[in-house]
């Protein structure tokens, strides 16, 4: 079943650390049970699928990026990408 929140076919390997405000986690949550087996670490974080990152940026959902997997094939460098740079 496809809808707004579900995400495209992507890098599905690829693993992204976000971080979520208290509201915005409220929102994140039933999505990230649909689409990750992902990682929740303190503070919010969230070790997540980069498929995941996309339903929760296409469902309007705000979150932080602060690290992309670093073998990823969707980027050009193989080093981690990090910095809190904002998606949405």
């Amino acid at each position: 079943m496809r809808g707004k929140d579900r995400a495209g076919i992507g890098n599905a390997n690829m693993n992204v650390v976000i971080q979520l405000s208290r509201r915005s986690e409220l929102i994140a949550l039933p999505i990230l049970h649909r689409h990750s087996p992902g990682l929740v670490v303190a503070k919010r974080t969230y070790v997540i699928r980069e498929t995941a990152a996309r339903a929760l940026k296409l469902a309007g959902v705000p979150f932080t990026v602060l690290c992309w997997d670093a073998g990823s094939r969707t980027r050009t460098h193989r080093s981690v990408l990090c910095g809190g740079r904002k998606l949405t």
